[in-house]
């Protein structure tokens, strides 16, 4: 029984030392965190466009997790070409996923339009006032109610 005793004081206060050292860790993060923003957005280096989109993000000065952070220094970090790669690749697999829609196409070059035979103006068509439809004059029938 003694022995079980101070096994849990050992784990008492090894959990107490990892919480401290988490608190020391988070306190130190936020604060290069918010000094590396503060940096950036100040920065006479960093351009006007650059700097607004700093203080718009909610991604940059509004972090408020440190796995938000994290995730902001590891962009931060990367190149532009990397940059570009990493978002020209989710455009990609954006598209992807839609692409794959069979009522989807973005190829009209085949298709034909009613329209393209002849041109068609509003004269061609009237609005009929006792029900609402749209009538087109050079069939007397009826487009749409």
């Amino acid at each position: 029984m003694h022995f079980v005793i101070i096994y849990r004081d050992m784990e008492v206060e090894q959990m107490t030392r990892s919480l401290k050292e988490y608190q020391v860790f988070t306190e130190t993060m936020i604060e290069m965190y918010r000094e590396r923003m503060k940096e950036l957005v100040m920065s006479e280096d960093t351009p006007d466009y650059m700097r607004d989109m700093y203080i718009e993000s909610p991604n940059y000065l509004e972090a408020d997790s440190l796995m938000r952070m994290l995730k902001t220094y590891h962009w931060l970090s990367l190149t532009d070409k990397q940059k570009k790669d990493k978002l020209d690749d989710q455009l990609d697999q954006y598209f992807y996923v839609y692409s794959d829609d069979d009522d989807y196409s973005d190829d009209y070059s085949d298709e034909r339009s009613d329209y393209t035979d002849e041109t068609r103006s509003s004269a061609d068509y009237d609005l009929n006032d006792s029900d609402g439809s749209v009538v087109d004059n050079k069939d007397e029938s009826r487009v749409s109610r």
